[in-house]
């Protein structure tokens, strides 16, 4: 059964329960309050760093409070059998395991060590690749990933999404009083990264296997579909640009080659050259009795830097998840890649779409235009940007075809 220690004044202290904790809690409460009191006191310009000191006291109050939690849980009869069940029900033998030492950190910044029994595979695999690790049994029953708990990764993972940057969501995690090195902030969204492909991964492999329960969400609604490639840089060397040298120049004048992108013909303002890799991403959406985008259902965005083969069987997967197959009818709104066309007929079979659904394929109006001006550019007639790509212009559906 797993025992948690955490720092105490002048050495670690075991933990035994939440008593004790809030005891702890308490006494070096007690010490900080007279001299917050005398520092505001003396100076009312003070009150946000007592306000800040204040909430670096409560966050390690909130760890020490959970680490007796957790410490009175890890010694139920219970929670050892819950142990073993994991242990049991892996993916792979795994051994009975062993005690071991490692450094858990919460979502209040709050950290301890835990000595917890972690189980490695029954057999060793010669293709580290593809090797499945082993797993620490009772950290894992609360949801800990890699020692940290999931109040922690949710707010570092959301702040990298939110934020222009990782530094960026450093900084911001250590207004919170949450201190993270950068090294620690890239594991924990790669490792957080990693395990949701395996989720989604897993999701597909039952929707093939025919054991998913078909969504309901969608049922009955005019739903649309847009697929497209994007574009992600990649890490590879960096090719320095000089900005004077190459100062007002395109992307593809700089480099020498062909630019990606709708970006092409924009005067460069980066410093730096490197690779671009294509995913393949697609958006799920429904539309109101108006033809507009039905706020009361949210956008499902997804994709995959797998081939074509992937991300149809990934779309696939997302229809019949939200009852998609259900719908009124469905439109497939894209631009003219054969990779897409080619198999919107296989997608529509692979989600399992009854004939009876009104299926509908359109070139965005993005794309014709961007195709038109290049034409009419290449007949001499008109400059490029003579037709404006007008999300608001009028359209009309082409008649639904069958499938």
């Amino acid at each position: 059964m797993g025992v948690l220690d955490v720092n105490g004044q002048n050495d670690q202290i075991r933990v035994k329960n939440t008593s004790q904790m809030m005891g702890m809690f308490l006494s070096e409460l007690s010490i900080e309050v007279s001299r917050l009191t005398q520092q505001l006191d003396e100076d009312p310009t003070q009150f946000e760093n007592v306000e800040n000191r204040v909430h670096e006291l409560f966050n390690r109050g909130a760890g020490l409070f959970l680490s007796g939690i957790l410490a009175e849980v890890m010694q139920t009869e219970k929670h050892k059998q819950r142990g073993d069940n994991v242990r049991n029900d892996y993916a792979i033998p795994l051994r009975s395991g062993q005690d071991r030492k490692i450094r858990i950190s919460l979502g209040s910044g709050f950290s301890c060590d835990a000595t917890t029994r972690y189980c490695q595979p029954a057999t060793s695999s010669h293709d580290k690749s593809d090797s499945i690790p082993g797993i620490d049994v009772e950290l894992s029953l609360f949801g800990f990933s890699a020692g940290n708990a999931p109040r922690l990764v949710s707010k570092v993972v959301r702040g990298a999404a939110l934020c222009q940057s990782l530094e960026q969501a450093r900084k911001e995690l250590q207004r919170d009083g949450i201190h993270v090195s950068q090294e620690e902030q890239r594991g924990i969204v790669y490792q957080f990264g990693r395990e949701l492909l395996t989720v989604r991964e897993r999701l597909i492999e039952q929707f093939e296997r025919g054991e998913m329960t078909a969504g309901n969400e969608f049922a009955g609604k005019t739903v649309s579909i847009q697929i497209d490639g994007g574009r992600t840089r990649t890490r590879s060397d960096i090719k320095p640009i000089d900005p004077v040298e190459n100062f007002a120049k395109t992307q593809s004048e700089a480099t020498g080659r062909d630019s990606l992108g709708r970006s092409k013909e924009t005067k460069r303002k980066g410093t730096y050259d490197t690779e671009w890799k294509e995913p393949k991403l697609f958006k799920i959406y429904v539309h109101d009795d108006d033809g507009r985008v039905d706020q009361e259902f949210e956008e499902r965005i997804d994709g995959s830097f797998g081939d074509a083969n992937q991300i149809e069987r990934l779309l696939a997967m997302r229809m019949y998840q939200l009852g998609v197959h259900r719908a009124e009818s469905i439109t497939f709104n894209s631009d003219g890649a054969k990779w897409i066309w080619d198999r919107i007929d296989s997608i529509l079979t692979r989600a399992k779409v009854p004939s009876t659904v009104l299926i509908f394929k359109i070139l965005d109006v993005y794309h014709a235009a961007e195709n038109l001006n290049k034409g009419i550019k290449a007949l001499g007639k008109c400059p490029a940007k003579a037709i404006p790509a007008d999300a608001n212009a009028p359209s009309t559906l082409p008649a639904p075809v069958t499938h």
